[in-house]
């Protein structure tokens, strides 16, 4: 059948014109019209907001914000660059002409912009907009379907085809013997997991009616093309218009069907999720011809782009100034042992299962399942590959698919596209055992700077954003108020212009041992990789510079490469400088702009010697720079920034880390943006459920938790329907930012302690982590300034754990237990508990074996748990036994009984000790167990009979944990919800059924149809088409709320 695209021209009159109202309620009704078609509007809206108007907007026109629910509502996209100036008339330059589309032209847009070639000398800017409507038959390919692996066949045939274990001397033989495995794996998967042929002409949804509609539509059109009367167009028409309707129900009960069936499963669900929030952005199939930027030739077919994106994607780097390389001296590298098999397992299992595999087509799946007959295999290849300095070529194979970038002008360029690496899965297993080495080594022997925060353990966004923020309050709050300016700089193709010489030659310089270094800079070249692109694959290019934007590994030896520019930067006066991976950040705050700017050129001129040396290639006209201050007058906020490219204007917002930061930081800006998403996120959760279908009640429950709730967060305010929070059992909006405020300062901790009490409390400007300590202590809650400090890492990622034992079920476990009492007579046994009783944590170990017992006072529940009281047991056990070795007795081996399973989970091996932990089940009568308890519950000063008695001695080091401030906050939340609950003059309705907010509401709708429980959630809120319901909303037609039998109103009782 024929698609239409329908376009609208609308003028929209100013508010000046009386003549004439809003044009937006007859767009709204034809867009409605025309909603099963593909639609364009372009037009005069005369309306200024944000969304198309950039940071030009100071105040959105009220109007405005029918607009955009228009455009929330039909899923518009507004196809202009924001700020784009359409109109321009004397010194008033505004975007008041728009060019939006509909979801489904959205991956067809070529491009959106300005034509200066068209001006006709008139105040509105003529704005060409480009479509790519051709369609490009593509060839179904097949595809694996891994929900139908057979696990027993799969093994079977692994088996059979794996090679022996090998030590291979050579890299040839090491590529021969990695070439064995893969093809073992590959049979493997060959004979267990099926392929799966779509067809071309398939159409999930499609059933007989929609097959009987649509000929009965064509016998019709048919019928009308050779009699042409008036009665034949109007069967035609009718029978054209009933097909739509068919065709529409039955996709949108497969659609729902669909939904259903995929909330079953929790992996399933959130994808469900991340689908609906990106329905209408999904990577078109096939990209419009592209445009040589050198040549302005095109590139039309699919070999000719590839082609030409190649050269975009893996340019020749620019020259490199390594003179200072040659003749480096280094200081002593740290030692790295030889891979461990435990790590490979690890890596493993902590790769997500059915990501997009490289060109062998082996997922992670495949390795789940293979881990155990593979590990022995992979370890002796990894250490192998490390020993030689030779990462194997089946290793270095990619396939580069080509992704869009959102929100460009023009998709003929082809800087408006990015590569992404498949990299073939095991290779990538090994780099992620490299990558959490580096990552160790950086973390303990403090190898990057401290304000590199990305890409690192217990460093995030929230960590560069808040520093850049304290920076700019004590800025403020320094003598008569200092302006603070904030400069981002861009580095154009980072991981694509790296200097493999220069990247080597820093990680020697930051003590990478030599064995891995030379690793490295075989993982780096050559390379080679495959060009997808519109279903076509080209032949394999070998690479030679740059690194792999895909593999675990490419963004720890980019924090290497770039550690330099971030310290040298930092060093300057009044100066703080901030990376996140290729993101850097410099602050400088000074008396003025002049003197910031100042500053900054300093800056730049640091950065322009390090790109000197880096091969990289900064990209001015995408640099950021905004002057902080609230000063009114005295400072000069439009100073620019004199560069060797030119001006930097300032501007009064920028964008750092997906934070939009105003020159005030009073963020409105951020506030509207976030708004925006918000809406655009429960707007498109709707796609996943209605009254009477789609995903349950609990699923999309926590969908709302886990997806719009984060985004809320950075809004800092919003409203709340106080009724059905309590029906959801769902924190209201207003706790849930003071929650998460404070788990967030528990993360990152307070900000530094610069000030004197009594200057503290001259300085009026409070940091927004100021601001929530200040929150804690007038809520009487923990100090977060004498909270528990925690180490990015407590041992290194070969060190070897204790050998742990978890039998299914008690009954095993209580057998097993019984049994090694018996058979081993010559271990020392140990018994360990953690125990929380009257509100204060006690930890103890009883050795049955010498009759020994230790414990330990751990503080109340405001400074510990009863898991840290479980693991400081089996401290405590080791003390025991290594006490007991140091007295001579020789023991066969120390075995330690826990009835946690996570604490055995989470504890490191003691050196020189043969130690097993295992878990036995509490409180049936295994004797050590219950002297371990009752000692652990006696070191809080419990005694039986409600007496009471010395407490147990702490230990030398007792911090308040940061679980307690978690716990802390949310009982804090939950106490204020329910004061607030009681105090609410709305939803009494619910009150009555719910006095207290209890998560037992959420159990109500436990196998009900969504059907039910909608209706359940209505007869609790009364809102439900009842008379009193319906009176009140004044619904035509109901004269009274009473029964039809007059007694009292109609309402649920």
């Amino acid at each position: 059948e024929e698609q239409q695209i329908v376009i609208h021209n609308v003028y929209n009159p100013t508010k000046t014109a009386t003549e004439r109202g809003s044009t937006l309620p007859l767009l709204e009704l034809a867009i409605e019209r025309w909603s099963h078609h593909e639609q364009i509007i372009v037009g005069d809206f005369n309306l200024h907001h944000e969304l198309w108007g950039g940071d030009r907007v100071q105040r959105a026109d009220p109007d405005a914000a029918e607009l955009t629910t228009i455009m929330e509502d039909y899923c518009l996209t507004s196809n202009l660059a924001p700020g784009t100036i359409t109109y321009e008339e004397r010194d008033g330059r505004t975007t008041i002409d728009l060019c939006l589309t509909t979801a489904g032209l959205v991956d067809r847009l070529i491009q959106c912009e300005i034509e200066t070639d068209m001006d006709h000398d008139s105040d509105h800017l003529p704005i060409t907009t480009s479509l790519d409507l051709n369609t490009v038959k593509m060839i179904a390919k097949p595809r694996r379907n891994w929900k139908a692996l057979d696990e027993k066949t799969f093994t079977r045939v692994l088996q059979r085809e794996l090679p022996p274990q090998r030590r291979s001397r050579t890299k040839t033989a090491l590529d021969r013997h990695v070439e064995e495995v893969m093809a073992a794996i590959t049979a493997a998967v060959d004979e267990a997991v099926p392929k799966t042929a779509p067809s071309p002409r398939s159409k999930p949804g499609w059933n007989e009616e929609c097959a009987a509609a649509l000929a009965e539509s064509k016998r019709l059109r048919r019928r009308h093309s050779l009699y042409r009367t008036e009665e034949t167009w109007e069967a035609y028409r009718a029978a054209r218009n009933d097909k739509g309707r068919v065709i529409k129900k039955a996709l949108r009960q497969n659609h729902r069907e669909k939904v259903e069936e995929a909330a079953q499963s929790p992996a399933t669900l959130w994808r469900l999720a991340k689908w609906a929030r990106n329905r209408h952005s999904q990577t078109p199939n096939v990209t419009p011809a592209l445009v040589n930027p050198a040549t302005k030739q095109q590139a039309i077919t699919p070999s000719e782009k590839a082609e030409l994106l190649r050269k975009t994607f893996f340019p020749v780097p620019p020259d490199t100034d390594i003179e200072d390389i040659e003749n480096a001296n280094y200081p002593a590298p740290t030692a790295m042992p030889p891979i461990t098999t435990r790590e490979i397992e690890e890596a493993i299992e902590e790769a997500a299962p059915l990501k997009a595999p490289g060109p062998d087509g082996i997922t992670n799946k495949a390795l789940q399942i293979a881990s155990p007959w593979i590990k022995h295999h992979l370890t002796k290849i990894f250490n192998q590959s490390l020993t030689l300095g030779y990462y194997p070529e089946h290793f270095r194979q990619s396939t580069t698919v080509v992704l869009r970038k959102p929100g460009k002008d023009n998709y003929t360029v082809p800087k408006a596209y990015r590569p992404i690496a498949l990299l073939n899965t095991t290779g990538k297993i090994m780099e992620a055992v490299i990558a959490k080495r580096l990552s160790y080594l950086a973390e303990t022997h403090n190898l990057l700077p401290d304000t590199h925060m990305g890409g690192r353990k217990l460093r995030s966004t929230e960590h560069a954003l808040h520093l850049i923020i304290d920076k700019i309050y004590d800025a403020w709050n320094t003598g008569s108020g200092k302006v603070a300016s904030l400069l981002l700089l861009d580095v154009s193709g980072a991981f694509d212009n790296i200097s493999h010489a220069r990247l080597l030659h820093n990680l020697r310089k930051r003590k990478i041992d030599e064995r891995t270094v030379k690793w490295i800079g075989s993982f780096l070249r050559p390379r080679f990789t495959t060009l997808s692109i519109d279903g076509f694959t080209s032949e394999p290019y070998k690479l030679e510079t740059g690194e792999p934007q895909g593999s675990n590994l490419s963004p720890i030896l980019y924090l290497f490469y770039n550690a330099d520019l971030i310290e040298k930067c930092g060093e300057l006066d009044d100066t703080a400088t901030t990376g996140f991976i290729d993101d850097v950040a410099i602050l400088t705050w000074a008396d003025s702009t002049k003197e910031t700017c100042k500053k900054l050129q300093e800056a730049l001129h640091i950065a322009e010697q390090w790109a000197a040396t880096h091969a990289s290639i900064f990209a001015p006209d995408k640099f950021q720079l905004t002057h902080f201050t609230r000063t009114r007058t005295r400072i000069d906020v439009e100073e620019p920034l004199q560069t060797r490219w030119g001006t930097i204007e300032p501007k009064k917002t920028c964008k750092y880390l997906g934070l939009i930061m105003d020159s005030t930081l009073t963020w409105k800006q951020h506030i509207d943006e976030i708004q925006r998403k918000v809406t655009k996120t429960v707007n498109a959760l709707s796609s996943l459920g209605g009254s009477t279908w789609g995903v349950t009640m609990r699923e999309m429950r926590k969908i709302y938790k886990g997806v719009a709730v984060p985004q809320m967060i950075g809004a800092y305010k919003a409203a709340s329907i106080p009724a059905l929070d309590v029906e959801t059992y769902l924190l209201p909006v207003e706790q849930q930012i003071f929650k998460h405020n404070v788990d967030t300062l528990g993360r990152v901790g307070p900000a530094e302690r610069r000030h004197t009490e009594e200057e503290a409390r001259r300085n009026k400007k409070k940091s927004p982590r100021r601001a929530i300590e200040q929150a804690i202590r007038d809520r009487q809650g923990p100090d977060i300034r004498r909270q528990e400090h925690i180490a990015p890492y407590i041992v290194p990622p070969w060190w070897q754990g204790p050998q742990m034992f978890i039998e299914t079920n008690t009954e095993e476990a209580q057998i097993k237990h019984e049994q090694i009492i018996q058979y081993e007579p010559d271990a020392v046994h140990i018994y360990t508990d953690g125990s929380g009783i009257g509100g204060h944590i006690g930890a103890a170990a009883v050795c049955t074996t010498t009759q020994e017992t230790k414990s330990a006072y751990m503080g109340d529940d405001t400074t510990s748990t009863v898991y840290a009281g479980e693991l400081q047991g089996i401290s405590l056990a080791l003390q025991i036994a290594q006490e007991d070795r140091s007295r001579g007795n020789s023991r066969s081996k120390v075995l330690i009984y826990t009835d946690n399973q996570a604490a055995i989970r989470s504890t490191a091996k003691p050196k020189g000790l043969n130690t097993e932990i295992r878990w036995v089940p509490a409180h049936i009568g295994i004797q050590g167990n219950e002297e371990a308890d009752r000692a652990a519950k006696e070191a809080t000063g419990w005694r039986e009979g409600d007496l009471t008695g010395p407490k147990a001695a702490e230990p030398q080091q007792l911090y308040p944990l940061r679980s307690t401030m978690k716990t802390w906050s949310h009982k804090e939340t939950i106490m204020s919800w329910e004061r607030d609950w009681i105090s609410e003059t709305r939803g009494r309705a619910s009150f009555r059924h719910t006095p207290k907010p209890s998560r037992k509401v959420v159990d109500l709708h436990d196998g009900l149809s969504k059907k039910h429980s909608a209706l359940l959630t209505q007869l609790r809120t009364e809102k439900i088409g009842l008379k009193d319901f319906l009176y009140n909303r004044k619904v035509p037609g109901i004269s009274s709320n009473r029964c039809p039998c007059g007694s009292d109103r109609q309402t649920v009782c």
